[in-house]
């Protein structure tokens, strides 16, 4: 079977695209697919935001429509832990280095999915470069080497990365985060992974019929 490659639009810090993390790890499971990676940076540059009260009661509610159909988890130390501790900053950037950083040990999906768990789950800052090590660490990730490829990608890269990834969401004229589409013989083929919300089977029989033929 011939591979083929899928390319995901994303953001770490969005709360869809970890609503789709288990239908991402269906594709992310079979041997034929290889998952291009591109960062949008929701909350980058002047998008950045700090933890507040406005901002607490603005996400929570989308969190809970995310979890009641994905059945996702949003832990408590998620929603009273990190949402309430007015020091953090939720900035997109370093997560996204982070990922970029780890394709050099093909491990960029591995690490999108550390980052999703420790926001989400463990209520990490995950804009912290101390934590993004402790998560290299985690997935195999020689650390000393992972810190030295992400400052070249945080310094040298992210934000062309960054711009790229919008530039290319506008191209494809995805609906924002997460967009998936494949390139078919310079067709762009869109593949609508938000209608599959909570529903991995319906998912994995839409690229079996879609993909895997």
């Amino acid at each position: 079977m011939k591979m083929k490659t899928l390319e995901y639009i994303f953001d770490p810090l969005c709360g869809w695209c970890y609503g789709a993390a288990p239908l991402i790890a269906i594709l992310e499971a079979h041997p034929n697919v290889s998952l291009k990676l591109h960062g949008g940076g929701m909350m980058s540059g002047l998008n950045t935001k700090a933890v507040t009260s406005q901002l607490r009661d603005f996400v929570q509610p989308h969190d809970a429509r995310i979890a009641e159909l994905t059945g996702q988890l949003f832990s408590d130390e998620y929603n009273n832990g990190l949402l309430k501790d007015e020091t953090a900053i939720l900035d997109s950037t370093p997560p996204i280095a982070a990922i970029i950083a780890a394709e050099q040990w093909d491990k960029a999906p591995a690490m999108l999915h550390a980052i999703q768990q420790a926001h989400y789950v463990k209520g990490l800052k995950v804009a912290d470069v101390e934590v993004l090590k402790a998560l290299a660490r985690d997935i195999e990730i020689p650390v000393d080497e992972f810190e030295r490829v992400f400052e070249d990608v945080i310094n040298n890269q992210v934000d062309a990365h960054i711009q790229q990834s919008r530039e290319l969401l506008s191209k494809v004229e995805g609906n924002g985060f997460p967009t998936l589409f494949e390139v078919r013989e310079s067709q762009i083929i869109s593949h609508p992974i938000s209608n599959y919300y909570g529903k991995p089977e319906a998912w994995q029989a839409y690229l079996d019929s879609q993909l895997f033929t």
